[in-house]
């Protein structure tokens, strides 16, 4: 496997990489460790360490042995490392922020029956798939949720790229139902970095033409609908489109989420970053 790294010598400072992994710890630590508008104090150590499934959550009858049958995704630390997915390895110190974030998020579900996420920012670059993939793994050691990470930016290859990816099947052809649920979506092959099992992930392997007028029709909620029963899913996270874009706000917007969290990646200076509605999501969709 290549590394995109260049060589540096001895004294020639810190590499592009570690500048950008320290202002990602930076901002993280900003945005994310912050309380909630409607928090009185940050989480306590003891609260990050006591995540909880929902209580009792709804779950759909599905076939068990599906998760087994899904294709598995071989786990390369180095080059998770080197896409800054970050909870997977857990060497950065920035990873905590993601486990704050999961904390507020099974919260907010068992407190109003969420199963749906949307992750969106405001433009193209700014973080929407990073923050997808390191909250997908984080939630993925929850052993008690089975957790499904979605890609529907179809005019990107967000997801696909992060995990390096290649010659994935296309969301596009998953929602028009012409390939299966077992073609579609996969698993990470047992790990040494403790990445769970029950973690589902549909990366986008080809971008569509037609992402708008797709995403707007009634049939894409089913097939949505009929997914989540299939994989008797508890939480469904998709990586939507940037907010920017016209297609965010399509026909499905309230339907596909229960909350919207938006990634941040702010100009230099500003102190406002990361996924700055952390435990915050907003239950009428994008807007």
């Amino acid at each position: 496997m290549s590394s995109n790294s260049s060589e540096t010598g001895p004294d020639a400072g810190p590499s592009e990489r570690d500048r950008q992994r320290r202002a990602l710890e930076r901002r993280l630590r900003e945005a994310l460790m912050r309380p909630a508008e409607d928090d009185s104090a940050p989480p306590s150590s003891a609260e990050e360490e006591t995540d909880e499934a929902p209580a009792n959550p709804p779950r759909p009858q599905a076939d068990p042995a599906i998760w087994g049958r899904l294709p598995r995704i071989p786990v390369e630390p180095r080059r998770l490392d080197r896409n800054l997915v970050i909870t997977a390895s857990r060497d950065d110190p920035a990873h905590a922020a993601f486990d704050v974030l999961r904390t507020r998020i099974v919260r907010a579900m068992r407190d109003n029956g969420w199963h749906r996420i949307g992750i969106t920012s405001p433009g193209e670059g700014n973080g929407k798939s990073f923050t997808a993939i390191n909250l997908a793994i984080s939630l993925s050691r929850l052993s008690e949720l089975r957790t499904v990470l979605m890609d529907m930016d179809l005019r990107r290859l967000g997801l696909a790229k992060v995990l390096g990816l290649r010659n994935m099947p296309a969301t596009a052809d998953y929602l028009r139902g012409e390939i299966g649920t077992e073609a579609y979506f996969s698993t990470f092959a047992p790990n040494n970095l403790h990445i769970g099992e029950r973690l589902a992930i549909g990366a986008n392997g080809r971008v569509d033409a037609y992402a708008a007028e797709l995403l707007q029709t009634d049939e894409t909620g089913a097939r949505l609908t009929a997914m989540q029963a299939e994989l008797a899913a508890d939480l469904v996270l998709f990586d939507l489109p940037p907010a920017r874009s016209i297609i965010v706000h399509f026909h499905l917007g309230v339907r596909v989420n229960d909350g919207v969290c938006r990634a941040h990646h702010p100009p230099t200076g500003s102190s406002r970053s990361g996924c700055a509605t952390a435990g915050r999501a907003d239950p009428h969709g994008p807007r």
